[in-house]
C-alpha cells in the first residue's frame, strides 16, 4: 500500500513500531557491547589463569624432578648403607643372629657359624633357646630381657654343634613393629674362652707376682736390717750427701763422734758443722768424686774434743736410675792410732840411724 493511501492512524502506528525497533536495536547494541566487554574480560581472566596454572605446573614439575632426584639419591644411599651394614655384619668379630618372635633364626653371620659350628640352613629345625646350656641361666636372662627390653654383656654358657660348652658374652635387643609389638630380637655374642684363659693366666701371674713381691719385701727387710746393723755397729763413720753437699744420712758413729743427732745434721753442709778451711777441703774432694765419677780415697784431719783425728776417707758417687750422679757416700775410718804408731816408728827409725852413724 502506498504511503498516500495509508490513514493517519496507520502511519502513526508504523512510526511507533519503527521507534520500538530502533530502541530494541539500541538496546541490542548496548548488550552486544556489554557481551564483548564481558568476553574480553573473561578471555583476559582465562589467559591469566592459564598463565598461573602454567607457572604452577612448571614449578610442580621442577619440584617433582627434584623429589625424583632426591629419591634416587636416597635409594642409592640406602643401598650403600645396606651393603655396608651387610658387610659389617658378615665380617664383624662378634657372632650376630636375628630371630623372629618364636626364636627361629632369620640371620646368622659368618662369625656365628665359626663359633657355634652351625650354618644357617642347619638351624632350620632349631630355635635360639636350643643353644643355651643351662635353663636357669637362660630364664634369668629372659626375665631381664622382658623387664628392660634389652640385655647387655650377660655372661652365659652356650652349646656348640660339637657339644662343647663355652662361656659367651651376650647382648640382646628386642625388635618392634610400627605398633610396638615384639616381632623378634637381635643378638650379639662374643666368645669368652680365650679371655677366660687369659684371666686364669693373669690370676696365676698375679699370684706368682704377689709371692715374688712378698719374697722381695722379705729380702729387702733382711737387707735393710743387715745394713742398719752395719751402720749402727761399724766403727767407721758413714754418711751420704746430695750433689750440693747436704747430708741426707749419717750413722750412729757419726752422731757419737761429733755430738750431733741425725735429725740435726740432715740438710746441713760441712760448712755448717766444721771450720771453713776444713769444710773447703772436704767439699773439694766431694766435687772431685762427682766430676770424675770414680771412687776417691784421701786422709782427712777432723778436730774432735780429745784432739785432731786422722781419718782414711773413701768416697764414691751414687747414681740415679738414669745413670746420673745424685750424690756421694763416704766411709771414714779413724786411723789416728795407726798414724801415731807410724810417726813413732819413723822417729824410732831415725834415732836408730842416727845412733848407727854416731
Amino acid at each position: 500500500m502506498a504511503d498516500s493511501e495509508k490513514t493517519r492512524a496507520q502511519l502513526i502506528e508504523e512510526q511507533a513500531t519503527l521507534r520500538r525497533r530502533i530502541a530494541e536495536l539500541e538496546i541490542f547494541k548496548d548488550y552486544r557491547k556489554l557481551a564483548e566487554e564481558a568476553r574480553r574480560r573473561a578471555l583476559a581472566e582465562l589467559e591469566h589463569l592459564v598463565a598461573e596454572r602454567t607457572a604452577e605446573l612448571v614449578q610442580a614439575n621442577r619440584q617433582l624432578k627434584q623429589e625424583i632426584e632426591e629419591r634416587k639419591r636416597t635409594e642409592a644411599e640406602l643401598k650403600r648403607t645396606k651393603e655396608h651394614l651387610e658387610n659389617v655384619i658378615a665380617n664383624t668379630v662378634d657372632a650376630i643372629g636375628i630371630v623372629d618372635r618364636h626364636g627361629k633364626f632369620i640371620l646368622w653371620n659368618r662369625r656365628a657359624a665359626q663359633i657355634y659350628g652351625y650354618r644357617l640352613e642347619e638351624l632350620a629345625d632349631k630355635t635360639a633357646f636350643d643353644l643355651y646350656a643351662d635353663p636357669a641361666e637362660l630364664d634369668q636372662m629372659l626375665q631381664r630381657l622382658r623387664r628392660d627390653g634389652l640385655v647387655r654383656e650377660f655372661e652365659i654358657r652356650m652349646k656348640k654343634k660339637d657339644g662343647a660348652i663355652v662361656p659367651m658374652d651376650i647382648s640382646i635387643s628386642l625388635l618392634k613393629d610400627d605398633r610396638g609389638r615384639t616381632i623378634g630380637s637381635v643378638c650379639v655374642a662374643r666368645d669368652l674362652s680365650e679371655r677366660k684363659k687369659a684371666e686364669v693366666a693373669l690370676n696365676e701371674a698375679q699370684e706368682e707376682l704377689a709371692r715374688h713381691s712378698r719374697d722381695l719385701e722379705r729380702q729387702v727387710r733382711d737387707r735393710t736390717q743387715e745394713i742398719t746393723s752395719i751402720l749402727q755397729y761399724t766403727p767407721a763413720v758413714v754418711y751420704i750427701k746430695d750433689r750440693e753437699g747436704r747430708y741426707t744420712l749419717v750413722n750412729s758413729r757419726y752422731e757419737e763422734l761429733f755430738g750431733i743427732r741425725r735429725e740435726q745434721v740432715c740438710g746441713k753442709t760441712d760448712h755448717d758443722i766444721f771450720p771453713s778451711s776444713m769444710a773447703a777441703r772436704i767439699r773439694a774432694s766431694d766435687l772431685r768424686v762427682l766430676a770424675q765419677r770414680q771412687p776417691y780415697q784421701a786422709e782427712e784431719e777432723v778436730p774432735q774434743p780429745d784432739g785432731v783425728h786422722t781419718y782414711l776417707s773413701v768416697k764414691f758417687p751414687i747414681y740415679s736410675e738414669q745413670g746420673l750422679p745424685t750424690g756421694l757416700c763416704g766411709i771414714a775410718t779413724d786411723i789416728t792410732e795407726l798414724k801415731q804408731a807410724q810417726n813413732q816408728l819413723l822417729r824410732l827409725s831415725a834415732s836408730i840411724m842416727a845412733n848407727q852413724e854416731n
